[in-house]
């Protein structure tokens, strides 16, 4: 029975996705180092590893064997990423664990350690006007070349560095700099749709991209595309099972309608609610009414309270 090598995926992997190794290690490591990982003369780390296979989308669980600083600092990242997923952003002594793992930081692990680093400092409102520099630097770091302008068809992006450009574009829009944030929101919603991405990594994604690229197309009263964003980050919500902002892009959806004069908004707007009330979640309840409100006037409140009213004696 032969065993199929780690290298000999990676290389299988690379050549169907028709990437040479200059452009599959980009930032990562050097093509003289890959071309080892390849013929099985040399072992990856495993933060190496794990980069390589998402930006390859490899199907599979590789493992090589890690040190007990990687093993350290792979918990303390998992604890970083789940922290501020549920926008937990008391994590300045995973910061100072995740540092001080062991005397020193590969690149990607700086990259990951200066990402939260940055986080962190914006949630406790330090160097807010300079975010989107440091958000750039934190990227470059794997992606040496890249400018906000830049289109990124040409790049293989692992999910962290999508990541990375979405607070780009975030931290932009706070800035008021809002063309530029949804130019370059737009771009990462052209490489989910253009690469091809694995179900996991495109579920994972796509929702928050499509939420921030609705609800900011709507601000500048571009209210189709803002209405066709909102449509098919509901679409993925509903194909994969992803429930956090499913509620969201049903109130985008609704609201663009509304704005349209189509009145099915009202429908996408209770569903909306609906949904926000089972998770408790009244403050947004709220601020959708106001937002209602203070756009379409009190008697389009009413409208769905009545809708609201009907549908539950159903």
């Amino acid at each position: 029975m032969k065993y199929i090598k780690i290298g000999e995926i990676i290389r299988e992997f690379r050549i169907r996705n028709f990437l040479t190794q200059q452009q599959l290690c980009q930032g990562l490591c050097e093509p003289p180092t890959l071309s080892k990982i390849e013929s099985g003369k040399l072992s990856p780390s495993k933060k190496l590893l794990d980069a390589l296979v998402e930006r390859l989308r490899i199907p599979l669980s590789l493992n090589v064997p890690i040190t007990d600083e990687e093993f350290k600092r792979a918990q303390i990242e998992q604890e970083l990423t789940l922290k501020v997923a549920n926008d937990d952003f008391n994590i300045g002594n995973l910061l100072e664990s995740y540092l001080s793992a062991s005397p020193q930081l590969s690149h990607l692990e700086m990259q990951v350690y200066t990402f939260y680093k940055i986080i962190f400092n914006l949630q406790n409102k330090e160097h807010t006007e300079e975010s989107v520099s440091e958000f750039v630097e934190c990227l470059k770091i794997t992606i040496p070349d890249y400018s906000i302008t830049n289109s990124l068809s040409s790049y293989v992006l692992t999910p962290f560095e999508l990541l990375i450009i979405n607070n780009i574009a975030i931290q932009l829009h706070e800035n008021l700099e809002k063309s530029q944030a949804i130019s370059v929101l737009y771009q990462v919603e052209e490489y989910f749709d253009k690469k091809n991405l694995n179900i996991e990594d495109f579920a994972r994604g796509y929702p928050s991209i499509a939420f921030n690229l609705s609800t900011w197309l709507g601000e500048e009263g571009r209210i189709d595309e803002s209405l066709m964003i909102a449509e098919k980050g509901i679409s993925v919500c509903i194909k994969y099972g992803r429930t956090k902002l499913f509620a969201h892009l049903l109130y985008n959806k609704g609201f663009s309608l509304l704005m349209l004069k189509n009145m099915d908004g009202i429908q996408s707007i209770f569903q909306a609610l609906v949904l926000l009330q089972i998770n408790e979640n009244f403050s947004l309840i709220d601020a959708i009414r106001l937002d209602i409100c203070n756009t379409f006037g009190e008697l389009m409140w009413d409208k769905i309270n009545h809708f609201s009213l009907v549908n539950f004696k159903i």
